[in-house]
C-alpha cells in the first residue's frame, strides 16, 4: 500500500477528498507549477468492502461483478492543481465478495486501431467483462494482450496503466475497523 504525502493526520487516514484537496493546495500554493494532474484515490475496507473514493478528472473506475456485469463508479470531478479551492467530492459504495474494482489510465480507452478508431469506454467495458473470470495478474496480462490486439501494431502513444482490487470478503480473524 502506498500512501501519498500528507494522507495521515496522527494515526487516522485523511479522507480521500482531503487528500485531493491537500495535493491541490500543494500544487497551486507550494509548487506553483503550471500543470495539473488527474487521480483516483480510494480507501478500501477489506473487512466490509466499503470503498471511499475521490475522482479528480480521472477516468471512471469500474466495478466488475462476479457475473461479468460492469458498472462505472465516480463522479468525474475537477483535476488537481487546476482551480484554487476546488471542491473534491467523496463517493462511497460497497463491494460484494467476488467483485473487482478496476482503475485505469485514459491510455486504455484512447488506444487506436489501424483504422484510427479509439477503443473507447464501451470497448474497454466489453473486454473487462469478457475477462471477468481471470484474477490478479492473469486478468491484467490478458487485458494487455487484448489492448495490443486491438491496436494491431498501431503505436500506443499514451500511458497504459491499470490497477485491479479483487475483494473476496473478510478473512478469518479480520475485525471490524476502529475508524475509516
Amino acid at each position: 500500500i502506498c500512501w501519498p504525502l500528507g494522507t495521515f493526520v496522527g494515526d487516522r487516514p485523511r479522507t480521500p477528498e482531503a487528500v485531493a484537496a491537500r495535493l491541490n493546495d500543494m500544487m497551486l500554493d507550494v509548487m506553483r507549477i503550471d500543470q495539473y494532474l488527474t487521480l483516483v484515490f480510494a480507501q478500501v475496507d477489506r473487512v466490509t468492502g466499503t470503498v471511499q473514493m475521490v475522482q479528480a478528472g480521472h477516468p471512471h473506475p469500474f466495478v466488475i461483478a462476479t457475473d461479468g456485469t460492469v458498472r462505472r463508479v465516480g463522479d468525474g470531478g475537477l483535476p488537481v492543481g487546476l482551480i484554487e479551492g476546488a471542491d473534491f467530492s467523496r463517493v462511497e459504495f460497497t463491494l460484494e465478495p467476488g467483485e473487482r474494482l478496476f482503475f485505469m489510465s485514459d491510455g486504455l480507452t484512447e488506444c487506436m486501431n489501424p483504422q484510427g478508431q479509439e477503443l473507447g469506454e464501451t470497448g474497454l467495458i466489453d473486454i473487462v467483462a469478457r475477462l471477468h473470470g481471470l484474477r490478479g495478474t492473469a486478468f491484467l496480462d490478458a487485458l494487455q494482450w487484448e489492448i495490443e490486439g486491438f491496436a494491431n501494431g498501431t503505436e500506443i502513444v499514451d500511458d497504459v496503466s491499470a490497477v485491479v482490487v479483487d475483494y473476496f470478503g473478510p478473512l478469518p480473524g479480520d475485525a471490524a475497523p476502529k475508524h475509516l
